[in-house]
């Protein structure tokens, strides 16, 4: 594969985000290096070889999962490769190299895989679609960049016999087994090159006849240096192992702390549930007090509207005590009435004895009549007043009484 540059890479990023099936616009060459990308891109080209949602997502540095992406999408691809287009490439360098893709980003490694991605959008059956789609989306440097890359990689494409491949495959004990998938003899016949499509003609490709014996030698060489990096291979196992392990005791460390999270949390629950009793009581404890207050308040109110009454009895025993008071004065003058009319009396029984004594004691004794008569009637009238102070008084001690009864209460 001929070195990258920028011309490439840009090429690389406007080729792929032409598809519609891609969930992220890739913005350099590391972000295809989960495989997802990719993936979904060629869902748009088969969906039944590329299933967008049998990959993994979201990986972050995970390689082993960056692996296992790339791992199914190069056997897909091969599958697709072999199945529908009935066309071989040397899938095996492929899958050598995708662990260094997973680990450290490999640009090299993800240019292979995209070469074949590009064959693949420009030989199937809707290839006037994505090349018409990328004539539209991409600029011209990059169509050019782009036709130079297909160019290379169709040239190397080969047809797919499955009976020559698997005749092969018998005669080389030493190719390589990786991840169950077989190496296959990838260079056989030669195949169409994209041109006249990516500068605006609708021609098709012309098939360059390259020498069988060369591509021949050229595997040879190839199997050498596998069998060489078959050491790699193993020590690449050994780290996936390791990794396993990892993510194994990763896994029980965080189920550990799941279970304790968890413990926690029913703890917590419990303490809540406890504090949510508490507060439930002191609410109805709040409530009962707020009834006791309301109660308290109507209490208050009636001792109010009583003590307002009492002030008014207080004040109406006030002014009937006054009352009474004047009355006991009034009594007195009745008491002193009494007794000077007893004096009265007792003069007039000595004048009426002088009288008998004395005829000429007559005159004063009509005129001691006449005082009589007049101290009688003044008599008849301080009893009548003297009965309605007492009505007044019995009345103001029944008022009295009263009002002390509802002082008391």
């Amino acid at each position: 594969m001929s070195d990258m540059d920028e011309g490439q890479v840009k090429a690389v990023i406007e080729f792929l985000g032409s598809f519609l099936t891609i969930s992220s616009q890739p913005k350099e060459l590391t972000d295809l290096s989960d495989g997802v990308i990719m993936f979904e891109a060629l869902s748009e080209i088969s969906l039944d070889h590329f299933d967008p949602s049998t990959i993994g997502r979201d990986l972050g540095d995970n390689w082993a999962l960056k692996l296992s992406n790339l791992r199914k999408l190069v056997r897909n691809l091969e599958e697709f490769y072999h199945d529908v287009l009935q066309k071989d490439a040397d899938f095996e360098s492929i899958s050598l190299v995708i662990p260094e893709i997973a680990k450290n980003s490999d640009p090299e490694g993800i240019m292979a895989i995209f070469e074949l991605i590009a064959a693949a959008a420009v030989t199937c059956d809707d290839k006037a679609v994505f090349i018409e789609r990328m004539r539209d989306t991409m600029e011209h440097d990059s169509m050019a960049e782009l036709q130079y890359i297909l160019q290379d990689v169709l040239s190397r494409i080969t047809d797919y016999d499955a009976e020559n491949a698997a005749g092969d495959g018998d005669d080389d004990a030493d190719s390589l087994v990786f991840e169950g998938e077989e190496s296959r003899d990838a260079m056989a016949s030669p195949t169409k090159l994209f041109s006249s499509h990516i500068e605006g003609d609708n021609s098709e490709m012309n098939e360059v006849v390259k020498d069988r014996d060369e591509l021949r030698r050229q595997l040879q060489d190839a199997r050498r240096e596998l069998s060489s990096l078959k050491q790699n291979a193993a020590i690449a196992s050994e780290d996936n192992e390791k990794e396993t392990k990892r993510l194994r005791a990763l896994a029980e460390d965080l189920q550990d702390r799941l279970k304790q999270v968890q413990d926690e949390l029913h703890v917590a629950e419990q303490d809540v549930s406890k504090k949510n009793r508490v507060i439930e009581e002191a609410q109805t404890k709040i409530r009962d007090l707020e009834e006791k207050n309301a109660s308290l308040a109507d209490e208050l109110d009636v001792a109010n509207d009583k003590a307002s009454q009492l002030r008014k009895s207080e004040a109406t025993v006030a002014a009937y005590r006054k009352k009474l008071e004047d009355m006991g004065a009034m009594n007195q003058q009745m008491v002193d009435l009494e007794d000077q009319t007893s004096a009265y009396l007792r003069q007039i029984m000595e004048l009426e004895n002088e009288v008998k004594k004395a005829a000429g004691l007559q005159k004063s004794f009509d005129e001691l009549q006449s005082q009589t008569k007049k101290l009688e009637a003044r008599t008849a009238e301080a009893n009548e007043a003297l009965k309605s102070k007492d009505a007044e008084i019995a009345k103001l001690k029944s008022d009295i009484s009263a009002s002390e009864k509802a002082k008391k209460m």
